[in-house]
């Protein structure tokens, strides 16, 4: 009943959003708007596989977990936005359901989001107290403060992840 409710909201927030255009509008203002969005189309920004709400307009590395950015058109990107706050919000459901349920012993303040996706639970505090690695997305957390243990340094945190050159 939820995703129901769900996607009706966000179909009734496009169409209110998507007003039809009138016809009294002129052409010139129709032709600007159709170059608008050609050129809007034409631009190529960058976006992390893992993480699409890290986005760049050049080539570079994820902040979150290290990951090359994909090239993709800025339309993608745009078109993507809506379904990136949508998988935020199931990827939040699942990961409170894993955590309520003692499968999720992330060593990071902000649970990691790869071991969700990868394992359905995360070790990653386990396999830190036993000086094991981490994944990436904890190691990238540790590396920017965000370690969940004050007495673990993040110059001991290690993690199996290699950078891909470019």
């Amino acid at each position: 009943m939820i995703r129901i409710n769900l996607i009706f909201t966000a179909l009734l927030a496009v169409f209110l959003v998507i007003e039809p255009q009138g016809y009294s509008q002129e052409k010139s203002t129709r032709k600007n708007a159709l170059e608008i969005a050609k050129q809007k189309e034409q631009k190529v920004g960058y976006a992390c596989p893992m993480h699409p709400e890290v986005t760049s307009d050049q080539p570079g590395d994820c902040a979150k977990c290290g990951m090359p950015l994909e090239k993709s058109e800025s339309s993608e990107i745009t078109s993507v936005q809506d379904k990136i706050l949508q998988a935020k919000m199931l990827m939040k459901e699942a990961k409170d359901e894993v955590i309520q349920n003692g499968k999720y012993s992330c060593c990071t303040k902000s649970p990691c989001n790869v071991c969700l996706m990868e394992h359905q639970n995360c070790d990653c505090y386990k396999d830190l107290k036993a000086n094991k690695a981490v994944c990436n997305e904890c190691y990238a957390g540790w590396q920017r403060g965000d370690g969940a243990d004050k007495e673990i340094k993040a110059s001991s945190v290690k993690t199996s992840y290699k950078k891909h050159s470019h």
